[in-house]
């Protein structure tokens, strides 16, 4: 088994838990600043035609502004909790994947993913461990076919070499030692 096979890691600034809180942080920032802006903008202007004094009006404009910035950022922050736990479920089964593709690549058959979710992600794990299975069982199948050849080789009385396409030996039986 050739175990030489460039292996590519997943770094954590590019993984796809970190991608997901990064979309979710940059459109609830970007919402909130504009909810902000366009509330300020309408209050202003609302309490700009009732009459009331500029002064009384930039007051209650500083208080909206502090009050909304700091319900942005509460729900920012409520939001990226909730989108760390959802982007934890989603990753934890892909990583449980790719670990047991690593197993398997490094020759490691009995590898199965245990994943109980019965959705895309479940049939994968299925799938994934029906052809770990099918690889296994052909794996055996193999060996025992060659072991038989190399009994039915070790039997023959006379002298025998196998030979590839390209004239290597591939096999001698006891009998061309004796020579």
């Amino acid at each position: 088994m050739d175990n030489t096979a460039p292996e590519k890691t997943i770094n954590s600034k590019t993984s796809l838990k970190n991608n997901i809180l990064l979309a979710f942080f940059l459109v609830l920032t970007i919402a909130g600043i504009t909810i902000n802006a366009v509330f300020q903008n309408v209050i202003q202007r609302t309490l700009t035609q009732e009459g009331l004094d500029p002064v009384f009006v930039n007051h209650i404009i500083r208080h909206f502004t502090i009050v909304g910035s700091g319900t942005t950022i509460a729900g920012i922050i409520i939001i990226l909790c909730v989108a760390l736990f959802v982007s934890e479920t989603i990753t934890r089964p892909i990583k449980k994947l790719t670990a047991g593709m690593l197993e398997i690549a490094h020759g490691q058959w009995g590898t199965r993913i245990n994943i109980k979710n019965h959705d895309e992600l479940g049939q994968l794990a299925y799938g994934f461990n029906l052809m770990a299975e099918h690889v296994e069982e052909s794996l055996k199948k193999l060996n025992t076919a060659n072991d038989y050849t190399a009994d039915i080789i070790a039997s023959v009385p006379s002298i025998l070499i196998v030979l590839s396409d390209s004239l290597n030996i591939l096999s001698i039986n006891p009998a061309f030692y004796k020579l």
